[in-house]
């Protein structure tokens, strides 16, 4: 085969790789995404489960020191029918202003506890509808995580089938590959993450757009051996040059 011939063939090969390697990118990138994304959601449905617990416990401990207000209620109101047979039998205005301003003073407790009572049933009250929101948007978030679960997970199998198949069809590419070419072309890739092979465009590397030398300009264009980039050392190809060829 002649030398020009060669060349081309081997820069239309490596185009074809760089395509593969590009779905394959793209691809992998895909299946690292769909697990992350399963778990950013989660952690947002389990948020709304954390909020719903938090409201629960706040309602409970509401109601437990509700609770205790009316024990303690219950216990001024037993002081002051107490009392108030006592007053009836005071036998001097002493023990009689005495036993009334213990009353008085019972019956302040009792207005403070009742006021305290009725403060925690407001909070309760406002605590609940809270509480029933975060309920409604947690089951709305279950059934969203769910959904997308799913999907992400049909999803992440099909990328990985096609990961496989990408993967045959580059072992297949490159089976017959010239190694020195290959071994340039994923030395690049290796090193920049990016394309191994590039166009020239107005005698600049497409790839770090630094120009080229003349002499390596006419060695391009005339595909008699593969030429390397001298600052980032991707392949060059001349796009006007290879379809000229391919043409004649």
């Amino acid at each position: 085969m002649p030398l020009t011939e060669s060349v081309r063939r081997t820069l239309k090969d490596l185009l074809k790789l760089k395509e593969v390697d590009q779905n394959l990118q793209r691809i992998r990138k895909r299946c690292t995404e769909c697990p992350s994304l399963i778990e950013k959601h989660k952690r947002d449905y389990e948020n709304e489960g954390y909020l719903v617990e938090e409201k629960t416990k706040a309602i409970t401990d509401l109601k437990v020191e509700m609770h205790q207000k009316e024990v303690d209620l219950k216990t001024c109101e037993e002081k002051v029918t107490k009392l108030s047979a006592q007053l009836l039998e005071a036998s001097t205005n002493q023990e009689y202003s005495a036993f009334q301003d213990q009353i008085k003073r019972i019956n302040d407790e009792k207005g403070e506890y009742e006021t305290q009572i009725l403060e925690t049933m407001d909070c309760i009250e406002s605590i609940d509808t809270e509480l029933r929101e975060a309920q409604s948007e947690h089951s709305i978030r279950e059934t969203e995580f769910k959904d997308l679960k799913s999907s992400l997970e049909t999803d992440l199998t099909q990328y990985q089938a096609e990961a496989v198949e990408l993967e045959k069809k580059r072992n297949n590419l490159i089976y017959n590959f010239d190694p020195e070419a290959l071994r340039s072309y994923e030395r690049v890739v290796n090193a920049l993450g990016s394309d191994g092979i590039v166009p020239i465009e107005n005698r600049n590397c497409s790839g770090c757009y630094m120009a080229i030398t003349s002499n390596d300009y006419v060695k391009i264009c005339a595909m008699k051996e593969i030429v390397l980039c001298k600052s980032c050392q991707r392949l060059l190809y001349s796009p006007e040059f290879l379809d000229r060829e391919s043409a004649e």
